[in-house]
């Protein structure tokens, strides 16, 4: 099943690059970008003007919209990119207004006190599924030599989102991260919690979910369970549970997918025209769970 990682934060945040006709210059900016993210988690302030300077909130609307449309098949590429392209030339700036400070809320979860440096970053490369996207991992390390990785999505010369932070190999286990990590860590699901949550932000939190499974695959402690409750049009609750428990106990790359294939079922009946609750369980700081129910 295809990677789908687009979430209205989380998950998911735009950097910008410098105009692009070669690859090679673009590959030059989006370096430049990834440092200056670096600067700008050192305070608030700092963090919104970046975000106001970086972020494609066109594209970010874009995007939530094709894959929140059920009539879209999202295994289609050229489907995809052509109602991608639509929707991006149509929207208008009263569309997608509200995103800034969506991500601006999302990205002060980011903020702290220490300094952090751009470590190393990878190379652009394709998206998979989404190949009019193009993505680059970049490592960061604070002045306690601790890493963070981060997947950066771009669309033309902007960032799209950050995917997922995956804590650095050397951290085996849940339980040996500091609390700036673990809030990390949390920041792409805690920004979808709440008691009245679009369903189109709850389709997001889903994709995102399964993107951080995927990312995760065989590390210990880090799969993220879905359960749901009283759902118009959906009877796959003990389904659901059944895969997420068998992946939390062992999250091996088939037991991911069976989960992942549980909960893009779920996923496929939740409305963009109704509402939700969404709350998180927690086990030593990490989010461990994620409850969905309808209003």
């Amino acid at each position: 099943m295809k990677k789908k990682i687009f979430v209205v934060l989380g998950i998911v945040i735009v950097i910008a690059i410098a105009a692009v006709v070669l690859f090679l210059n673009f590959g030059k900016s989006y370096k430049s970008v990834a440092k200056d993210l670096a600067n700008a988690v050192s305070s608030e302030e700092k963090m919104d003007k970046f975000v106001t300077k970086n972020f494609d909130f066109k594209a970010l609307y874009a995007i939530q919209e094709v894959t929140s449309n059920d009539d879209i098949d999202l295994d289609d590429e050229k489907e995809v990119e052509k109602e991608f392209k639509k929707v991006y030339k149509k929207a208008k700036k009263s569309d997608y207004d509200d995103l800034e400070d969506e991500v601006k809320d999302f990205m002060k979860e980011l903020v702290v006190d220490s300094k952090i440096k751009l470590k190393d970053i990878g190379d652009l490369e394709e998206m998979d599924g989404y190949p009019f996207f193009k993505q680059a991992e970049a490592t960061y390390e604070d002045e306690d030599g601790e890493e963070a990785t981060f997947t950066l999505y771009f669309y033309k010369n902007k960032l799209v989102m950050i995917d997922s932070y995956d804590v650095s190999e050397v951290v085996v286990a849940t339980d040996t991260l500091s609390e700036q990590e673990k809030d990390i860590y949390n920041s792409g699901i805690k920004a979808y919690l709440g008691d009245s949550v679009k369903g189109s932000q709850v389709r997001s939190l889903i994709d995102s979910i399964i993107s951080m499974n995927m990312s995760n695959v065989d590390e210990e402690g880090k799969f993220v369970s879905i359960s749901a409750s009283d759902i118009t049009g959906y009877s796959g609750e003990s389904d659901l549970d059944s895969a997420c428990k068998t992946a939390k106990k062992d999250n091996s790359s088939s037991n991911v997918s069976d989960a992942t294939s549980e909960m893009a079922k779920l996923k496929s009946v939740i409305s963009a025209a109704r509402n939700y609750k969404v709350e998180a369980e927690y086990e030593d700081g990490i989010i461990v769970e994620v409850n969905i129910s309808e209003k």
